[in-house]
């Protein structure tokens, strides 16, 4: 399984052409997602990228808060089942917010989210994801999330959340800062403090999740 991204524009795109077909190769690579939401030239995504990222070698493209700024894309979206976008935009929107690669011997669960901090307009991802899984899981156990977000404290606190619900997901890190495998710079320490005891455990993830989703 890889995940590639951002694939940003017509040096990414051909950067991608140019490697990624001898690199599924060589690392006998089944399944590969791509995050495309910035392959179109000026950011967002078009038809024709997005063909470029499929022809390359990919099996599906997931997207972010950019899937939706070039209008070309809307009905692409619509009519694609390779292509999705995050499925917290809500309803009424152009697109699909997960998808599932059917390799013939077995099936993979994509979901595409975007976080809350910093940005406006999206429903609760926690929520979103939970609904999503659990609709995948009719068809498949193996799920993988691609979470767009700008917080670095929100990406631990859904990888945590959905830590056993899900196989993988892109905000996998809180789990390695807990257990000691990795570290985070002190900025990023001081955003996920969120009980401000100078420790980064899963008091900090409960916390952080109240506030994104304005529980009590």
């Amino acid at each position: 399984m890889l995940c590639v991204g951002d694939v940003v524009g017509t040096s990414g795109c051909e950067f991608l052409r140019s490697r990624l077909s001898q690199f599924k190769t060589e690392n006998k690579i089944d399944v590969c997602i791509v995050n495309g939401e910035n392959s179109a030239v000026g950011n967002g995504m078009l038809p024709n990228s997005c063909g470029h990222i499929f022809t390359s070698g990919a099996d599906l493209i997931t997207g972010g808060n950019h899937s939706l700024k070039r209008r070309e894309i809307f009905e692409y979206l619509d009519r694609a089942d390779n292509v999705i976008r995050p499925a917290n935009y809500g309803d009424g929107v152009w697109g699909k917010g997960m998808a599932i690669i059917d390799k013939g011997a077995y099936k993979v669960g994509v979901i595409n989210l975007m976080g809350r901090v910093w940005l406006d307009g999206f429903a609760d991802p926690f929520e979103t994801a939970e609904k999503c899984i659990e609709e995948l899981k009719k068809e498949t156990n193996i799920i993988f999330v691609d979470f767009h977000a700008e917080s670095t404290s929100e990406k631990k606190a859904l990888g945590y959340f959905l830590d056993g619900k899900v196989t993988a997901k892109d905000a996998n890190l809180l789990k390695r800062v807990i257990e000691g495998m990795d570290a985070l710079s002190m900025p990023a320490h001081e955003a996920a403090d969120m009980n401000g005891d100078g420790k980064i455990n899963a008091s900090d993830v409960n916390l952080l999740k109240k506030k994104i989703t304005g529980g009590e």
